[in-house]
């Protein structure tokens, strides 16, 4: 081979070459390309996916706070409606004050009075009708009892005996107060149905 032949060869050999080294070049170019791409939607989906979740918790978290407040707030209308009604309720006491009434009021305290003298404190206008009803129903109580008058007292009779050291209480008020501890459960029922959600007011 003479050496032009030669030159020409080492020529074609370096472009063979030079061609094969491109392609391959290209070839990982491309592999490359696929394998970042694959990889960056990879980590594209997994952060759209823990932003979803995050969003996801958040949104759950303002709901359950919406229905928190939401029930907090039915919950403190529905007590303010109770203790309106409560207070109307004592404002109504008085009206259903009469003899007759702190007559039967005595009738179920009296077994526990004792054979001592007995103070009766009932509402303004309401101690000579007690009186009567005492020498009626309890004539030896009545010998044993005086009956004072007072704003305080609210409806009914409070009945004082050992020189104050014991007290029966069967006013209006008092009573109301130990029936509305049962009874405000079922008023709630009556008044809001299930919505209290089995939570005491």
């Amino acid at each position: 081979m003479g050496y032009r032949e030669l030159l020409h060869a080492l020529d074609d050999e370096v472009e063979r070459q030079i061609r094969q080294i491109r392609a391959e070049a290209d070839a990982a170019c491309e592999r490359l390309e696929a394998t970042t791409r694959r990889d960056l939607d990879a980590r594209r989906a997994a952060a759209l996916a823990a932003e979803q979740r995050r969003l996801d918790e958040h949104a759950r978290h303002a709901v359950g706070r919406a229905h928190f407040e939401q029930a907090r707030a039915l919950l403190v209308e529905q007590r303010r409606l109770l203790d309106e009604l409560r207070r109307e309720a004592e404002r109504r006491l008085p009206a259903l004050d009469d003899a007759a009434l702190a007559g039967r009021l005595v009738d179920e305290i009296a077994a526990e009075l004792g054979e001592g003298p007995v103070e009766f404190r009932v509402g303004p206008g309401q101690d000579a009708g007690l009186l009567t009803a005492l020498a009626r129903s309890h004539p030896a109580l009545a010998r044993r009892a005086t009956v004072t008058t007072t704003d305080g007292v609210g409806g009914g009779v409070i009945a004082v005996i050992d020189g104050g050291r014991q007290v029966f209480d069967n006013s209006l008020p008092s009573r109301l107060e130990k029936a509305w501890a049962q009874v405000e459960g079922e008023l709630a029922l009556q008044l809001f149905g299930d919505h209290t959600d089995g939570r005491r007011l």
